[in-house]
């Protein structure tokens, strides 16, 4: 990831605009981003905290890519699913920071086996923060964005 050559992780920033209400039908609603390019440096399913919203970084699974499921081509798309919130982020400026890649986008038979897919990414992207609050607490540290 580009984050260990920055010494911190490599985030996007920009305004939350509407989507097609995709995430939302499939029980995972997502703050989609405008993107200003068209070959962002990353692609694929990551695990992320979007900064801008509240107090402390808010927790969730992001796709960045052109969702070959949904469109056969098309320019990439942010799309960030914040675990256990609910409220309107439209407008806002935030900043999504990738912390950990979980695999590459991929394109599925159905939105079926697509949505048991996102299922199970939200489940790893679990499964990183319980490991990384471990860690900390093992350590003695915390996350200094906090």
């Amino acid at each position: 990831m580009p984050g260990r050559l920055l010494g911190r992780p490599y985030s996007i920033s920009g305004r939350v605009v509407r989507g097609d209400g995709l995430g939302r039908k499939l029980g995972f609603p997502t703050a989609n981003m405008q993107m200003k390019h068209n070959r962002p440096p990353l692609n694929g399913i990551f695990v992320v905290e979007l900064v801008g919203v509240a107090d402390q970084p808010l927790r969730g699974v992001a796709s960045l890519g052109i969702r070959p499921t949904v469109k056969a081509q098309g320019p990439p798309v942010l799309e960030v699913h914040v675990f256990n919130f609910e409220g309107d982020l439209y407008g806002r400026h935030v900043r999504v920071e990738f912390l950990h890649k979980l695999r590459d986008e991929e394109k599925y038979a159905d939105l079926a086996m697509l949505t048991s897919q996102i299922a199970l990414d939200v489940e790893n992207a679990k499964a990183f923060f319980s490991r990384q609050g471990t860690k900390e607490k093992l350590n003695g540290t915390a996350d200094k964005r906090r």
